[in-house]
Formats: C-alpha cells, structure tokens, sequence
C-alpha cells in the first residue's frame, strides 16, 4: 500500500475502532508517516500524546498522558510538511501539557496561516485566554464561563445603581 492508502486504512479504523485497535492503527499510521504523510504524522502524534486512547475510553483528551516527546516530534514533521492539525496539536501540547505560550504561540501561528481556526482563537485569548476550544467541548459544557459572565454583568449593574443613587 502507498503513504496515503496506509493513512485513510489507520483512520478508518481509529474511527470505527476501540483501544483494542490502537496497536494496529499506530502501525498503519507509522508506515504511512514513514512513507511521507503528514496527515498520519499529525494522528500519529495524537495517538503518542495519549489523546486518541483517552477518547476511545471517554475521557477528556486535555488530560491524556502519554509520550509526549515522540508525539512533539511528530507533531513538528507533519507541521514542516504543512499539516496545519499538526501545527496546532504541537502548540496546543506546549501550551496545555507543558505551560510554555512562548513555544506554542509560533505554532499555533502557522496553524492558524494554514485555515485552522481554533489556532486562530487560541491566539486572539493569548497566554491566558480560555485554554479549552469551545463551550461545547468543555467538560463543565461552558456553564462555569457563563456564571462567571453573568455575576460580574450583575456586579457592574449594582455598582452603577449604587454610584448613581448615592
């Protein structure tokens, strides 16, 4: 099989499989990542970082550990080859699992080049915006950020009434 048939065989079945399917679907990603694929490359560096395993078993893939050094390099060759998904998981790897925006920032810059558009609102929040995609993918669902917005309205309101009214 070619580079790119590998990498569609590797996603197919991360898509349909279980973590029992991990082992093969690393192999499949590694031959086509060996092969040239940057596209293999950025899933390969999922499947390293623990991400691909912690959705597979439920968990939210923020706090997935793996091996973080072999999915950076991952990461950094499918990003030189143009992937943008691979731009982004590296800077989302500094940014996230080490707390270094000064490594992630030209990452998620390149991604954000390349169309990735949560790249492009990590960087409109900077160092210490909201660390998590959206409110839909949060584990409290957003509702915690909206409480927060909501109290600090009301505060405003009563601090108006007050300066107002004497």
């Amino acid at each position: 099989m070619r580079g790119d048939e590998l990498y569609q065989a590797g996603y197919r079945l991360e898509r349909g499989g279980s973590v029992a399917d991990l082992p093969e679907i690393e192999h499949l990603y590694r031959r086509s990542a060996a092969a040239g694929s940057a596209a293999a490359m950025a899933r390969l560096g999922l499947l390293l970082e623990g991400r691909t395993r912690a959705e597979f078993e439920g968990h939210w893939p923020g706090r997935a550990v793996g091996n973080l050094a072999e999915a950076a390099e991952w990461y950094r060759r499918g990003a030189e080859r143009g992937n943008p998904h691979a731009a982004f998981s590296l800077g989302r790897l500094y940014s996230e699992k080490l707390g270094d925006w000064t490594k992630a920032e030209p990452w998620y810059r390149r991604a954000a080049r390349g169309g990735h558009d949560e790249a492009r609102r990590r960087l409109a929040g900077g160092p210490h915006g909201e660390p998590w995609p959206s409110r839909e993918n949060r584990p409290d669902g957003g509702w915690a950020v909206l409480a927060a917005v909501v109290g600090l309205a009301v505060l405003l309101a009563l601090v108006a009434f007050v300066a107002t009214t004497g």
